[in-house]
């Protein structure tokens, strides 16, 4: 079972699955099962679809996850760049009040190469940000119900 996402190159995922199971089936032959592998008669895939939620303007998080300590929720109140923002605040993190939207934080946005990056930003944009910006992986999480799950993994 594997997570498929937006970015994930689904032909490349295919051939991943079919060498592990020709690895597969090669071991279990050497073991001296006495079983001859002749041919695949069908291979099936089956995806459970996911839709994750779209960036838009500022969203305040849950009740239970500023208490954790662990997450910086930018407050970006006048505009649609919340994910500008948020990696803004990653690598740069403000020691007071990293959650607001500063000149600086603006300023330091701009060492990013934003080009061709639309705000809100989809999922299938990130692969582009972090080719533009070879220095830094980009994982995204969600959050439903109370769990907390990859929605896209760098692939870096």
């Amino acid at each position: 079972m594997k997570e498929v996402y937006e970015a994930t190159d689904v032909s490349e995922l295919v051939n991943t699955i079919t060498e592990r199971i020709l690895e597969n089936i090669a071991t279990h032959q050497e073991r001296g099962s006495g079983w001859q592998f002749d041919e695949v008669v069908s291979f099936d895939i089956y995806i459970d679809p996911f839709e994750p939620a779209v960036g838009n303007s500022y969203i305040p998080l849950p009740p239970e996850l500023p208490s954790k300590k662990a997450i910086i929720k930018v407050q970006n109140t006048e505009d649609d760049k919340c994910f500008k923002h948020s990696i803004t605040t990653a690598v740069y993190t403000p020691k007071v009040h990293p959650e607001r939207v500063t000149k600086k934080l603006k300023k330091n946005s701009e060492k990013f190469d934003w080009t061709g990056i639309d705000f809100p930003t989809p999922l299938d944009q990130i692969d582009r940000l972090e080719r533009q910006n070879p220095s830094y992986a980009v994982f995204v999480f969600g959050y439903e119900g109370d769990k907390i799950r990859p929605l896209r993994p760098s692939k870096d």
